[in-house]
């Protein structure tokens, strides 16, 4: 008779159960929180859909927009819970943007996304979260937590 012997990689053990961990509480998340309207705003394309895709995956429902421009003319056709836009844009800056927004709207939160944002924080009157850049879906669920 033989014996056959069970070797576990306790790394891979830990990686695995951290995913699940993160599974259930996305899972937790998405029964508990409620939908987010968000506006995107992001010139880089790829980084554009890649945010809508991790917003979709939290359950939120997005409109993008890949200038502030594009983003002014979408806050005339529809309302959103959060503004989430790059700081570093094309033309209008995010940071005006998010002013401009904020005066019409000011019930809308504001997420800044930006490698910079720590420049941003003493030059503005309004309150904001700053989701540094790179970030990865934890990030940003954790900072849509504050749009509730």
């Amino acid at each position: 008779m033989s014996s056959t012997q069970v070797v576990i990689d306790e790394s891979a053990l830990a990686s695995v159960q951290r995913s699940m961990a993160f599974q259930l509480q996305t899972n937790i998340y998405l029964m508990t929180s409620p939908q987010l309207h968000i506006l995107v705003v992001e010139d880089n394309e790829s980084a554009r859909e890649l945010i809508g895709e991790m917003l979709a995956v939290l359950g939120h429902v997005t409109s993008c927009a890949a200038s502030a421009e594009e983003a002014l003319e979408a806050l005339e056709d529809k309302c959103f819970d959060v503004l989430l836009a790059d700081i570093n844009l094309p033309g209008m800056s995010g940071i005006m943007l998010a002013e401009n927004v904020v005066k019409k709207l000011p019930a809308i939160h504001v997420v800044f996304a930006s490698g910079f944002g720590y420049l941003v924080a003493d030059k503005t009157d309004f309150q904001f979260t700053l989701l540094p850049k790179p970030y990865g879906l934890s990030q940003l669920k954790h900072a849509l937590e504050f749009s509730r």
